[in-house]
């Protein structure tokens, strides 16, 4: 089996080429330009290059051929939908499976090494709970937005202080929110961290931030 990732990603394709993508997705309530970003494109041009390769080569292999396109990839849920609609009961299931991931380096090189290389991706949402107010009277509020910002400088000391640094870790605030006018100090901010890599198997102190279920903080 070789699989490939579909997703595209909300932000705009700067690249000037002419297949730069154009499409717009609503996200959050927002319409968004997307595209194949984070190697996606990469994935599904190898993919089809394979796939001719190996048509190409028929002659000099055996067996039945795979190729799978995942959806959902970036959001966790694709590989579970697609088995559990029957992918490998309407299919026959693979003896091995094959998957890409690409990042910054020479050209035509290929790196492996033994153990983990990657990061898994888990994500958390966090409600600060203050008391609103008029932004000249900050005495009588209690303010969720200095409490955001002091987290997401003190979640970064369980990368720097807490977890081996000879092991992967990555907390990400990929997103914050206020619906206030500038005047006036809101009850709730609410922030994001939509990846926050830990390794396989996870890293403890880095799962006890990226896998707790949102929490109300006041």
């Amino acid at each position: 089996m070789v699989r490939t990732a579909l997703d595209a990603l909300p932000l705009p394709e700067k690249t000037g080429l002419p297949y730069a993508s154009t499409a717009k997705q609503t996200l959050r309530g927002v319409e968004t330009p997307v595209m194949h970003a984070c190697g996606h494109d990469i994935h599904m041009a190898v993919w089809v290059a394979v796939a001719k390769t190996m048509l190409d080569l028929k002659d000099q292999w055996s067996g039945t051929l795979m190729f799978v396109a995942q959806p959902a990839e970036e959001g966790g849920g694709g590989a579970k939908s697609m088995v559990t609609d029957g992918l490998f009961t309407r299919f026959p299931k693979p003896d091995y499976g094959f998957a890409l991931h690409v990042g910054p380096g020479p050209f035509g090189a290929v790196s492996y090494k033994p153990g983990v290389i990657n990061s898994t991706s888990d994500g958390f949402s966090i409600t600060f709970i203050g008391k609103g107010g008029h932004g000249s009277r900050p005495h009588t509020t209690i303010d969720p937005i200095m409490m955001a910002g002091h987290f997401i400088v003190d979640v970064q000391s369980v990368i720097s202080r807490e977890k081996d640094a000879a092991r992967f870790g990555v907390v990400t605030i990929g997103w914050c929110r206020r619906a206030m006018p500038a005047t006036s100090f809101p009850t709730a901010r609410r922030r994001a961290a939509p990846s926050a890599p830990t390794t396989t198997p996870r890293d403890s102190k880095c799962s006890r931030v990226s896998s707790a279920p949102p929490r109300r903080w006041r």
